[in-house]
């Protein structure tokens, strides 16, 4: 990611002033995060894998803004490092159970599998020069193709379990538990979650198993299909992770509060077709696509999403939603 470096958040040395890293790591005389911490972060942000034109499960899924992402991309910024940390936070939470891989493999468990499937589209394939830029032409001899991505946290192939862990702040959790912003497809499960899983569930059924997984799982006397991809997981599962607690999905959770035990049903992730998941994906990878490559400007998030907007390094300098948004109404 082109992120330059950090903006001083209020209370800071010069709020608003953007200052590039090592400013911030040896010359702050009033730092709003310490060096070590602020180093971790962005060693984590600037090698995260997501950069250029990679198409991943949790965009398809859509919960944030495609414009963003589209920026953070291409575009040099400068970001107060707290709006930097939840991203950070998650990176952290998901390390932390990765270190556990040496416990759980001995009974199935894989971690980190990198996933991909090509997408073909009955669409002329657009022509790039040398340095990966589009000429604004197509080779109607080429169908176009879309590579889409995803890296899951965990898969037990023989049970075929697949599941996805998400860091969230306490106040998500008591959501997720109680239903209280219920989605389409559950009470207690964002939209774009059960989305992620089942994109997740198309992507490992599409993966060729690599032979030192066969050998391994040979090691260990355990059962793995003969096919050359990976089985279809038939049970999905979201593992929460805040700083109190730990909902999972499919469970029954119990919740103490003022002397008073409660018990809460957190809903099973809805398990979609290939079909459907398939049909899910296509026209948002198409859409992503385009913006990564082609450079075609994604629509500014809704009105309901304007939140988004006020946490954004690019708005106001790249982007203007409240004028487009002004301009779609007619006000």
């Amino acid at each position: 990611m082109p992120l330059k470096g950090y903006v001083c958040p209020p209370g800071g040395e010069e709020p608003g002033r953007q200052n590039e890293l090592e400013y911030c790591l040896t010359g702050c005389q009033l730092p709003c995060v310490t060096p070590p911490l602020l180093a971790a972060m962005w060693k984590a942000d600037t090698t995260n894998y997501h950069q250029g034109d990679y198409i991943s499960a949790s965009m398809l899924a859509g919960s944030g803004c495609s414009r963003q992402v589209m920026f953070e991309r291409y575009e040099d910024f400068y970001e107060q490092p707290t709006r930097r940390y939840w991203a950070f936070r998650g990176t952290h939470a998901h390390s932390i159970v990765e270190g556990a891989a040496d416990l759980i493999a001995p009974y199935g468990w894989l971690q980190e599998i990198r996933m991909s499937t090509t997408l073909t589209y009955d669409l002329a394939a657009p022509v790039f020069d040398e340095h990966g830029q589009w000429t604004g032409d197509f080779d109607s001899t080429k169908d176009l193709e879309i590579v889409v991505r995803g890296t899951c946290d965990a898969y037990d192939p023989v049970r075929r379990v697949l599941v996805d862990c998400k860091s969230m702040s306490d106040k998500k959790v008591d959501m997720m538990i109680k239903g209280s912003t219920p989605g389409t497809y559950s009470k207690n499960l964002q939209d774009s979650w059960v989305a992620q899983l089942n994109i997740y569930r198309y992507l490992i059924a599409r993966t060729p198993i690599p032979s030192e997984i066969r050998a391994t799982f040979r090691e260990l006397n355990l059962p793995l299909p003969r096919g050359k991809h990976f089985p279809a997981p038939t049970r999905l599962f979201i593992q929460g992770i805040a700083m109190m607690s730990h909902p999972v999905s499919g469970s029954r959770l119990d919740v103490r509060a003022r002397g008073q035990t409660t018990l809460y049903d957190i809903d099973h992730v809805p398990v979609w077709s290939m079909q459907e998941t398939e049909d899910f994906i296509r026209p948002r990878a198409l859409e992503w696509y385009k913006a990564l490559n082609l450079k075609k400007m994604p629509p500014v998030v809704p009105k309901d999403k304007d939140w988004l907007c006020r946490s954004c390094a690019f708005n106001g300098h790249h982007c203007h939603p409240e004028e487009e948004r002004a301009k779609v109404s007619g006000a």
